[in-house]
C-alpha cells in the first residue's frame, strides 16, 4: 500500500505543465493581492467557493476596498474570469461594472443551486481545518491545504497534518476524492488504515515554490 500512496501522489504532481506551472497551494493564493483590468490594486482574496460537486474552485471571494464609491465590499469572480500568477490574482473588473459580481444579487453570476449557504455555498474555508479520518472513523489529523490546478480550478489533493502519533507527525498530502467529503459533517475520509499512511512521506512545499512570503 505505501506504493499505492506514493503513487497517488506523484500521480498528481506527475504531469509536467501541472507540476511546474499550474499547481498551487491555496494558502499561498489566501490574501493574495487582487489587480483589477487596469492593473491597479483594489484589494486581496479571501475566500474560495466550490462547485456544487465538490470538485473544483468556481470562484474567487474578492474583498475589494479599492473599488470605493458605491461598489460593493465584497466580490464573487468566476475562475473562468481569474488570472493566477504567482503573486497576484487579476479579474476583469473596474469601477464601472463591479456591481455585476456582488454577491446576493437577484441574477448572480455564480448558480445557487442546491448551495447551503446562499450563493456562495460551500468554501475553501468550509474544507480546511475539516478533520481528516481513516477507515473505520479514526482519527488522523486536520486538512491543513488544498491543491489546486490554478488554470481550471480543479481540486488535485489535500494536505493534512496528522495528529502527532502518526509516522514523522508532518503535513502529508493525498489526491482529493470529492466523495470522500461530508461537508455538514466536517469530515474527509482517506481510504487507508493508520499503517499505511504512518508510511507516508511528508508533503514538500518547495516543490510548489514554497509558501508565499505575505506582502
Amino acid at each position: 500500500m505505501k506504493r499505492l500512496l506514493a503513487f497517488g501522489l506523484a500521480a498528481v504532481l506527475a504531469t509536467p505543465a501541472m507540476a511546474q506551472e499550474n499547481l498551487m497551494a491555496a494558502s499561498r493564493m489566501i490574501d493574495m493581492p487582487v489587480l483589477d483590468a487596469t492593473g491597479k490594486t483594489i484589494g486581496r482574496i479571501v475566500n474560495f467557493a466550490l462547485g456544487t460537486d465538490h470538485q473544483r474552485f468556481d470562484a474567487a471571494v474578492v474583498e475589494a476596498p479599492g473599488l470605493g464609491g458605491s461598489a460593493p465590499s465584497h466580490l464573487v469572480v468566476p475562475w473562468q474570469d481569474i488570472s493566477v500568477t504567482a503573486d497576484h490574482v487579476q479579474v476583469p473588473v473596474g469601477n464601472g461594472d463591479a456591481q455585476a459580481y456582488a454577491p446576493f444579487q437577484p441574477e448572480p453570476i455564480i448558480d445557487a443551486e442546491e448551495r447551503p449557504d446562499a450563493q456562495l455555498g460551500w468554501r475553501l474555508t468550509n474544507l480546511i481545518g475539516d478533520y481528516a479520518v481513516l477507515r473505520g472513523g479514526v482519527g488522523y489529523g486536520e486538512v491543513q491545504d488544498v491543491l489546486v490546478d490554478a488554470e481550471t480550478g480543479a481540486i488535485s489533493a489535500l494536505v493534512v497534518q496528522p495528529a502527532g502519533r502518526f509516522g514523522t507527525g508532518q503535513p502529508a498530502a493525498y489526491p482529493f476524492v470529492a466523495e470522500a467529503w461530508t461537508p455538514k459533517t466536517g469530515t474527509y475520509a482517506l481510504p487507508h488504515d493508520a499503517n499505511e499512511v504512518a508510511e507516508q512521506a511528508p508533503f514538500d512545499y518547495e516543490s510548489l515554490g514554497g509558501p508565499r512570503t505575505p506582502d
